[in-house]
């Protein structure tokens, strides 16, 4: 009884070796991850004079992404420096080259050339300040500088693609630091500095937005959301004779707000579509159903109480009368060739889309095909009751000895 419980299990073994010849293997299963978020600019990205850099654009964005987080703003940076750093520094290349969100605050040390006088003590050295802003040096030197930032730009932003090609990059455009601010020294002077600044900020902001479409990235309009503000948003003060241009609390929580109210797209390991790679319609069938279903991978979209849609369609049907159930996912083909396969994924909450594609190969099994797999199906089956019967069988001799 030994000899044949052991060959019973040879055979039960010998089978299933077989098993996965006629059983698809499913690939293993794609994990979620956190976003990965790298925040580039000058300190108006860094946070600079806040209490705390949890209250800068950057931190909040960062956490209404529930994203990994990495700040490489630097005070002082221009729109050159930044680009410098995208071709020489291997920390700001390597954290580019895994992102899934890349934001860009610069260019406002580009202007600051033309502000750099406007360090007062009095109202004498005041109107002395506002005289070299309004000098045609000070404007030719910015003239120079907007000419340049314009062919800056255009390589920053080809060279993030460069690094990570389906990142989505967000560009914030300059605020307008001193909005609503008039120089007025009665008999003396009565200069609109919120005007004058509008003039050179613009020139910058066009070359920003102007680029968008041709460059792939998207734009938080910061400068609009302040002018459409009645809160004071900057540090400037003129009454204090302050003209630091950095936002306060109240301006980064209007910048960060500019970027949570875009809509963007995630195209690379955003989710997966899961399901079987091949489909085969058997030969006694004019027909086969193979079921797909969604697994977002990002952060934004499995955190808590974070709800999002989901919706399947067929990109190409090739010859193969395809149809796809755009809710459940299943998928129904009726001759051989190539399915290709298109989810999105959408969260009305966070205005965020994701979406992958798949391919999916489509055959007809021959006769012999379907009858071979009948028969190894059968044979298992068969194997396993036997397995199981010597095993009852030898139990319960055991029990009786």
């Amino acid at each position: 009884m030994r000899k044949v419980f052991k060959k019973a299990i040879c055979s039960a073994l010998a089978l299933f070796i077989l098993l996965p010849a006629i059983i698809p293997c499913r690939a293993a299963e794609a994990q979620s991850r956190k976003i990965y978020y790298t925040a580039l600019g000058d300190s108006i990205a860094t946070g600079y004079r806040l209490s705390s850099t949890s209250k800068s654009y950057v931190s909040l964005f960062g956490k209404y992404l529930s994203a990994d987080t990495v700040n490489l703003g630097q005070n002082g940076l221009t729109s050159e420096g930044l680009l410098t750093k995208l071709t020489s520094d291997q920390k700001v290349m390597a954290s580019v080259k895994k992102s899934d969100i890349v934001t860009i605050s610069i260019g406002g040390n580009d202007m600051l050339t033309v502000f750099s006088a406007l360090k007062p003590d009095s109202i004498s050295s005041l109107v002395s300040a506002v005289k070299e802003v309004q000098s045609s040096a000070m404007q030719a030197k910015f003239s120079a500088g907007v000419a340049q930032f314009s062919q800056t730009w255009t390589k920053i932003i080809a060279r993030i693609k460069e690094l990570s090609p389906n990142a989505v990059i967000i560009a914030n455009t300059l605020i307008n630091p001193y909005r609503g601010i008039t120089v007025n020294v009665p008999f003396v002077m009565n200069f609109d500095l919120s005007a004058f600044a509008d003039k050179f900020v613009t020139q910058i902001n066009s070359v920003i937005t102007g680029g968008a479409a041709s460059g792939g990235y998207l734009v938080a309009d910061s400068f609009t959301a302040f002018r459409s503000s009645g809160k004071t948003l900057t540090n400037a003060s003129l009454s204090k004779l302050d003209f630091d241009p950095h936002p306060n609390a109240d301006g980064h929580a209007l910048i960060y707000s500019t970027h949570k109210a875009l809509k963007f797209n995630f195209t690379h390991n955003a989710v997966a579509l899961q399901g079987p790679d091949s489909v085969t319609i058997p030969y006694y069938s004019p027909a086969a159903d193979a079921r797909y279903s969604v697994k977002p991978l990002l952060s934004c979209f499995t955190a808590s109480g974070v709800k999002y849609q989901t919706a399947y369609s067929l990109a190409d049907a090739d010859s193969t009368g395809a149809t796809l159930d755009a809710s459940t996912g299943i998928l129904n083909v009726k001759r051989p060739g190539k399915v290709t396969i298109n989810v999105t994924v959408s969260s009305e909450q966070l205005n965020f889309t994701a979406t992958t594609t798949k391919t999916v190969t489509v055959a007809k099994a021959t006769r012999e095909q379907q009858e071979t797999k009948i028969y190894l199906y059968a044979a298992c089956a068969a194997a396993v009751l036997i397995l199981a019967a010597t095993t009852i069988i030898l139990i319960r001799r055991k029990r009786r000895g």
